[in-house]
């Protein structure tokens, strides 16, 4: 039968060796996918899946087999893609159930290596659902949406409890994840579809830097505090973001404003009210092609981000404001 295929014992294999070691390619290489939902054996395939988690126990052994299953759904999602609106959605919601038992099992364990392993997944994972969004039209791209949000609520509640044994995978996994949204930004700016939502997800990440900061003031990281590290990470964000103003739509002014407003709250920098204002302390830049971007994004690839004592509004002197 098709359940006990050699490829899904190989990718299972490759699972359990190869990502608890933190290799990641920038393009996730997603498992054969098999049958889709547009296979009428897709059921027992569900099936089949529902009965190895029945019978599979442990933290470890069931967060990796939710994982496996979950990159299989996402397979199929992918492939399904521009022809089968209903299949694709039925296997991405899919897809956001199973990364969330996986979340779910990982943080029960309090295993560093399972929930760094849940957190980095999710970086990943957005590139493959970034390109699900962009393939479905925009009346029914819903449910690509809400799978990127449940993405990214999964993976800051699995940071937060990283963050209690080791803060700076924690921290790292968190400046990686908003500076890719920060380079997805740029390349889809003049994208009235796929910006509006890129933007939302940014402001997600930025006010949970915030909450990440005000969580464990009193732990320090390379030397100084959280909040300090979480603002050197993304000082330069805001430049890039008022670089991007002639190429955002009216309609989504309001949000682009709220995500610019997302990353001064988490520099401790006062809010901007209108688009118009162009904020003498962070005077927009211009936005060089993405290749080049990496230069003007503290710490967007490197293994240490320094803190900075003279960053504007540096912990101690300007409290991080309350994020509800």
């Amino acid at each position: 039968m098709k359940f006990f295929s050699y490829k899904k014992i190989l990718a299972g294999l490759l699972l359990v060796f190869i990502l608890p070691q933190g290799v990641y390619a920038q393009e996730l290489a997603l498992p054969d996918p098999g049958y889709t939902p547009e296979s009428p054996w897709y059921r027992f395939e569900l099936l089949w899946d529902n009965m190895r988690s029945v019978f599979t126990s442990g933290h470890q052994k069931r967060t990796k087999l939710f994982l496996e299953i979950a990159l299989e759904r996402l397979a199929e999602a992918r492939t399904l893609t521009g022809r089968n609106i209903e299949g694709t959605e039925w296997a991405t919601n899919l897809y956001r159930d199973e990364m969330t038992r996986a979340h779910r099992e990982a943080q029960k364990s309090y295993d560093a290596a399972l929930l760094t392993l849940l957190a980095r997944a999710v970086y990943d994972h957005m590139l493959a659902l970034d390109r699900i969004s962009e393939r479905t039209p925009f009346d029914r791209k819903l449910f690509a949406v809400r799978a990127k949000e449940y993405a990214i609520a999964d993976q800051s509640d699995t940071l937060r409890v990283l963050l209690d044994t080791e803060p700076k995978d924690a921290l790292v996994i968190w400046r990686e994840s908003i500076t890719a949204r920060l380079k997805r930004i740029v390349a889809v700016a003049g994208d009235e579809e796929n910006v509006v939502e890129t933007l939302r997800e940014y402001e997600k990440y930025a006010l949970f830097g915030i909450k990440l900061a005000q969580a464990k003031e009193r732990i320090t990281i390379e030397g100084g505090a959280v909040a300090d590290y979480v603002r050197q990470a993304t000082r330069t964000h805001e430049a890039v973001l008022q670089g991007l103003r002639k190429k955002i739509k009216p309609l989504i002014v309001e949000q682009y404003v709220r995500s610019i407003n997302a990353v001064r709250a988490l520099q401790g920098l006062p809010q901007l009210q209108r688009l118009e204002e162009v904020p003498e302390d962070m005077p927009p830049i211009d936005v060089p092609a993405d290749e080049n971007l990496d230069s003007l994004l503290d710490g967007a690839g490197g293994e240490e981000v320094i803190p900075d004592e003279s960053l504007p509004g540096s912990m101690p002197d300007t409290p991080l404001p309350p994020v509800s």
